[in-house]
């Protein structure tokens, strides 16, 4: 769950506003190390190797976000997190497939750099990324691109057997009153001031009710 925060903070801080080309080349190398060794390393505990290289990628998609910002995801799992008690890790990782999805409108050429640069850095990768064999090839289209690093997240939700629905977590099924009071506290984080695509009250309620 720590490690799919640090994916967030990667993916986040790239499409921020505030992103810039020190805080691109931190996401960015963060995000290859953690699509690399995040499923090895939840699922193989003692792999210290695997262990290292998540903890490298966590530091560096701190600064990045520090620096750049965070975003919708961010917004909704402080605001989820604090009402019923969800790991943050967790928050952001159900979130997070939701949140890019929603971005794609304003953010999908953004999103295609990533894809394509992992797509650069893990095609020839023989042990690392042995759970992704196969999956990383180019995508010239932004939109097509954007959608292929979307099910790449979901994918990498999977292997690390992590939760992807509110229900799941505790949650208990929300009045129509009780969504739109959590869309308007998180419209109110300061998170989603650096967000890619300006949200409503209304793009909320649809992201929270999506993801429950």
């Amino acid at each position: 769950a720590t490690g799919m925060d640090a994916v967030t903070h990667g993916l986040e801080s790239f499409v921020a506003i505030t992103s810039n080309p020190l805080t691109d080349s931190l996401a960015l190398k963060s995000l290859e190390l953690l699509f690399s060794h995040l499923p090895q390393a939840t699922n193989h505990g003692d792999d210290i190797t695997a262990r290292s290289h998540t903890l490298v990628a966590s530091t560096m998609a701190g600064i990045a976000f520090t620096n750049a910002g965070v975003g919708i995801v961010h917004a909704l799992a402080h605001t989820l997190g604090a009402k019923f008690s969800i790991h943050h890790g967790i928050a952001n990782s159900i979130f997070l497939p939701h949140g890019l999805e929603f971005n794609i409108e304003a953010a999908a050429p953004r999103y295609a750099q990533v894809w394509n640069y992992l797509c650069m850095a893990l095609s020839g990768s023989t042990s690392a990324n042995a759970d992704f064999s196969g999956r990383f090839v180019s995508e010239a289209d932004p939109e097509k691109a954007a959608h292929k690093l979307l099910q790449a997240v979901r994918d990498l939700t999977k292997l690390c057997s992590l939760p992807t629905r509110l229900s799941e977590v505790g949650v208990p099924e929300l009045k129509d009153s009780d969504v739109a009071e959590l869309a308007e506290t998180a419209m109110t984080d300061p998170a989603i001031m650096f967000n890619p695509r300006e949200a409503t009250p209304a793009n909320l309620i649809s992201i929270i009710k999506g993801a429950y």
